[in-house]
């Protein structure tokens, strides 16, 4: 938090049900989702048991739209997960499964996709940095 002070966002942390987080802050606010794994973890792994996939991937893709609609600028942090080569059990598979959605989904309606790579910044999309 101390790193982000001063720059201009409204930093969200926040582990479920990110719908409403905005209420009364106006549109013209700058928001840093922090972060879309941890956010489908925490959607998908309750404390009551695992929730079904679709539910979880529902819930955020709702929120992060109530966060796009209600922000000038939205910034969503998330983690590459899907290289490492490793077998996992099915949770494990279920819960890259959604963040794998989620990461497409977001990209395809960002106007930016940008990969940091040991501090550097490569564009997917958008404009380079």
């Amino acid at each position: 938090r101390r790193l982000r002070q001063g720059k201009g966002f409204f930093t969200i942390e926040r582990p479920r049900n990110l719908k409403g987080v905005l209420d009364g802050r106006g549109e013209d606010v700058a928001v840093l989702l922090e972060c879309m794994s941890n956010l489908a973890a925490n959607e998908l792994f309750l404390p009551s048991g695992m929730r079904n996939a679709l539910e979880a991937e529902d819930s955020i893709k709702e929120g992060i739209r109530h966060l796009e609609e209600n922000s000038r600028l939205l910034v969503v942090v998330t983690n590459e997960l899907f290289s490492d080569g490793m077998d996992y059990g099915p949770d494990t598979l279920a819960y890259l499964e959604v963040l794998s959605r989620l990461n497409r989904a977001v990209a395809a309606r960002a106007g930016g996709v940008y990969e940091v790579v040991c501090g550097i910044p490569v564009a997917w999309k958008g404009e380079k940095p």
